[in-house]
């Protein structure tokens, strides 16, 4: 749910970033690689809750080995938590 709700505001940024866009402008590249990200963990995601049981726990972990590290606190108090819940 928090990477959709994240998605539906990165979203928005991009959708409401004032124009003209210079062609140098990092900020708008930023966010749209943000939401690329997003987007791309959002399916992986997806894909781990449709897997079969046997399956999930290898998928969840591999799912948070290759989490890119971010600034939002929300998502990384997220993983830690998935983390712990996924421990042997």
């Amino acid at each position: 749910a928090h990477l959709e709700s994240r998605g539906r505001e990165l979203n928005e940024e991009v959708r409401s970033y004032p124009t003209p866009i210079a062609r140098c402008d990092e900020q708008l590249t930023k966010l749209i690689e943000q939401r690329g990200g997003l987007l791309e963990r959002a399916q992986a995601m997806a894909a781990i809750e449709s897997a079969r049981a046997s399956e999930f726990t290898v998928l969840a972990r591999e799912f948070c080995a290759s989490y890119p590290p971010g600034d939002d606190p929300i998502e990384s108090d997220l993983l830690a938590r998935l983390r712990d819940a996924l421990a042997p």
